[in-house]
């Protein structure tokens, strides 16, 4: 079995991109239908597919500045979204992206 490791999540019902990396409650990944959901690797990537807009929550440049505001300077993972397949998300994972291709 092939696990595919992707970063950002386009919503092709609401045209926004998502940053799995800084997923808030506010995003509501898991409500977005399967048929809906398209995985990219890139910003770049997802927009040369659809013209998507940045989450305001996850993926703006309000969302960024604030997570750089807030750093305290400890080291933290990240928590990508692990998919099986295309478009299929099988859940979270908190673990960094070192931990999990110790397997």
């Amino acid at each position: 079995m092939v696990i595919e490791i992707r970063r950002y999540l386009g919503n092709t019902l609401s045209v926004h991109v998502h940053d799995a990396d800084h997923e808030t409650p506010n995003c509501r990944l898991g409500n977005i239908s399967a048929g809906n959901r398209r995985w990219y690797d890139s910003l770049e990537e997802a927009r040369s597919d659809l013209d998507y807009e940045d989450c305001l929550w996850c993926n703006s440049v309000r969302a960024k500045a604030s997570r750089t505001a807030t750093r305290s300077g400890s080291g933290s993972g990240t928590s990508r979204v692990a998919i099986e397949g295309p478009g299929r998300r099988s859940g979270r994972d908190h673990g960094t992206f070192a931990d999990r291709c110790r397997s």
